[in-house]
């Protein structure tokens, strides 16, 4: 499911965020990674708690979708607004900030929660659960706060001289 449904969710995020920036809005990348964000928000609850397997298949393609839906808008997203000498350093930094969120702080939060606040081995999807909606609604909050000085970025950054 994550390769097919993963790859269909890369090639729309993209798809939408061209089209949006189409239409005027010079924060259509953002806009892709906040409806990810919400999405997969509501895609979560069942995908953790449900004990039906068509619901959790269709929760999980809902998610794969979702997962993948901002990874093409976050890397055009930090380039737009990066002045172009910096683009490069630009791109490590967003690497390395996923990287160390994703994989860094999520699955300790998880084993955290489920060991220390629920002490239950089978309570894990709820621990998933509580640090996915957590973790999704910080990044739509910071996208949605963000959305004005992303705009300013980007304009800056286009209006910027280049360096060659």
């Amino acid at each position: 499911a994550t390769m097919v449904f993963g790859g269909i969710g890369v090639l729309a995020g993209g798809q939408l965020a061209d089209r949006l920036k189409k239409e005027g809005r010079e924060d259509g990348n953002l806009l892709v990674i906040l409806l990810a964000s919400v999405v997969s928000i509501l895609a979560a609850v069942p995908l953790f708690l449900t004990s039906s397997e068509p619901v959790l298949i269709a929760a999980l393609v809902v998610t794969n979708l979702a997962e993948a839906f901002p990874f093409g808008a976050a890397a055009a997203a930090m380039q737009e607004m990066s002045p172009a000498p910096m683009r490069g350093q630009a791109a490590a930094l967003l690497v390395f900030i996923l990287n160390f969120i994703g994989l860094g702080l999520g699955p300790p939060s998880v084993a955290l929660l489920t060991n220390r606040v629920f002490i239950d081995p089978a309570k894990v999807g709820l621990s998933l659960l509580v640090v996915t909606v957590l973790g999704r609604s910080l990044a739509a909050l910071a996208i949605g706060v963000g959305l004005a000085s992303y705009k300013r970025a980007v304009v800056a950054a286009a209006v910027a001289p280049r360096e060659g």
